[in-house]
Formats: structure tokens, C-alpha cells, sequence
């Protein structure tokens, strides 16, 4: 066997490896950054720019999240229990209002606890916003993370983040009985 032939067989496997490695990893990052994003505004700016009202939302669907699943695709999340679907005018207009008051950004934290994760399922008369909601608290604070998506997205990682410190009558919208001293909210059956 010549030796040059050996030579060039090893380097054809490391190319295909590495073309192979190369090609999973791009996978990978679509997947996560780029399928099931969206452009346009989220569903936070656009009721703030006052061009959404309760009379364009058919529903809200309040969806139980599984603990240790991220879904990314609108079958991951067809697959979700809806814990309540909010269809009264009043409720949904509320709970708009309230919305409208998160603050944009992230807020510096010391390993804050978890609480109350839900996902939101916005119905509107062109398309859906997805938001990701969850109680962030720790020794100093207890804030309503709001992760906002723009219409038609499912992917969470194109959201963008916004917080609430007032965040009882939220949680009581989405059938919580009530926010207990240990600052989580008593689910309503």
C-alpha cells in the first residue's frame, strides 16, 4: 500500500468529519435561534404603541409548561395542557392593561428562585404572540418576567424580555387563588 494513499484517505476523513461537525452545528443553531422567530414587534411594543386593543384578541389560552421541556415548535406546544382559556372581554382587556406596564430589560439578580412558569397564548384576529411568563424572586425582590414574542413566533429565544413588579392581579386573571407570603401563587382549581 503506498503511504501517500494512506495519507490522503485520513485527511478525506477528517474533512468529511469536520464538513459533518460543521453541518450540525449550523443545525443546531437555526434551530435555536432562527426557526420559529419572526420580525415585526412583540406582542409587549405593540401594546404599548396603543395599536392593539381587547376587541382584536378572540382568547388568551393559559398553558401549564413541563418541567424540563423548551418547546420551539407549534406542535411541541399543541401538545401542552391548557390550564384555562380566557375568552371574557373584560378579563383579557385587564389583563392587557396590566401588560402594557412591564418595563423593558433584564434586572441583575443573586440566583433568584422560580416560580408560577405559564405561557400565554395570545389569539388575535392575525395570528398568535406567544409570551413566556414566570415570578422571579430572591432575598431583595419579586418581579412578573415577562418574555414577549412577535406575531406567529414560537421560537422563546426571539422574545424579548420585560418585568413586573405588581404582578398579584396577573397571576389572579390566570386563576390563582392568591400570592402567598413565600411569594408564589396558589394555583385556583
Amino acid at each position: 500500500m503506498n503511504p501517500s494513499s494512506c495519507v490522503s484517505s485520513r485527511k478525506v476523513s477528517v474533512i468529511v468529519l469536520l464538513a459533518l461537525a460543521a453541518v450540525l452545528v449550523a443545525w443546531a443553531f437555526h434551530e435555536t435561534f432562527i426557526s420559529g422567530t419572526a420580525d415585526g414587534p412583540d406582542f409587549v411594543q405593540i401594546l404599548k404603541s396603543g395599536d392593539a386593543s381587547a376587541g382584536l384578541i378572540s382568547s388568551i389560552e393559559v398553558i401549564q409548561p413541563e418541567v424540563g421541556i423548551a418547546p420551539f415548535k407549534a406542535s411541541e406546544y399543541d401538545r401542552l395542557a391548557r390550564r384555562s382559556i380566557i375568552t371574557d372581554a373584560a378579563s383579557i382587556s385587564r389583563l392587557l392593561e396590566l401588560l402594557k406596564n412591564a418595563l423593558s430589560g433584564q434586572i441583575p439578580w443573586n440566583h433568584p428562585g422560580t416560580f408560577d412558569r405559564v405561557y400565554l397564548k395570545v389569539n388575535g384576529q392575525d395570528g398568535f404572540f406567544w409570551l413566556y411568563l414566570e415570578v422571579l424572586k430572591d432575598a431583595q425582590r419579586s418581579v412578573l418576567k415577562v418574555k414577549a414574542n412577535s406575531c406567529n413566533a414560537v421560537n422563546p429565544n426571539g422574545g424579548c424580555e420585560y418585568y413586573l413588579d405588581n404582578y398579584s392581579e396577573v397571576l389572579s386573571l390566570l386563576h390563582y387563588d392568591k400570592v402567598t407570603a413565600s411569594g408564589h401563587a396558589e394555583k385556583q382549581d
